[in-house]
């Protein structure tokens, strides 16, 4: 509650959103999948990436843990405070029942679509991923609501006046 739950979404997307282009680019760049066979034509485990330069391979990995660090103190914990906060009194479970369904709808949604992808794109996925964080830093920016400090009356007055239902208009941001 010290920093704020605007700042830490904006600057976990904004670092979320460049690792995965981050990726992508040195991926496209200096990586390639090859096929996995043995040389007597069995399959010795499917495909095998390779990445060309020792140091394209670590600019990657440094991408992935920066990536997983900014979601970790981002995304993944201000999302679940922040979906708690929004909702008003009488109809908070019913909302975060629904935030929570849609999370993890979007989840398997991904799981299940990322292999394939992945096989078909190659690193081009990760532009992707890249324009989704862009995404979540452009709406953080512009619609998420900052309940830093407030308490949960203050966020439901907050929200009326948002909607126009109360006196007086609240800023957007």
């Amino acid at each position: 509650d010290r920093v704020g739950r605007r700042p830490l979404l904006a600057c976990g997307a904004a670092t979320m959103s460049l690792c995965m282009l981050t990726l992508a680019v040195v991926g496209v760049m200096y990586a390639r999948i090859e096929d996995g066979s043995g040389s007597d034509g069995s399959a010795a485990g499917g495909a095998v990436l390779v990445i060309e330069h020792r140091a394209a391979g670590v600019v990657c990995i440094v991408a992935i843990y920066t990536y997983v660090c900014a979601f970790a103190w981002s995304w993944g914990p201000v999302v679940w405070a922040l979906c708690t906060e929004i909702f008003p009194t009488r109809q908070r479970a019913r909302g975060v029942s629904i935030t929570t369904s849609t999370n993890w709808m979007w989840n398997i949604a991904v799981g299940q679509l990322y292999p394939p992808a992945q096989q078909r794109l190659g690193f081009r996925i990760f532009f992707i991923f890249s324009a989704v964080s862009a995404s979540l830093l452009l709406w953080t920016v512009c619609c998420a609501p900052e309940t830093r400090g407030l308490s949960i009356d203050a966020v439901e007055r907050l929200f009326e006046r948002r909607r126009g239902t109360g006196k007086g208009r609240a800023p957007l941001l």
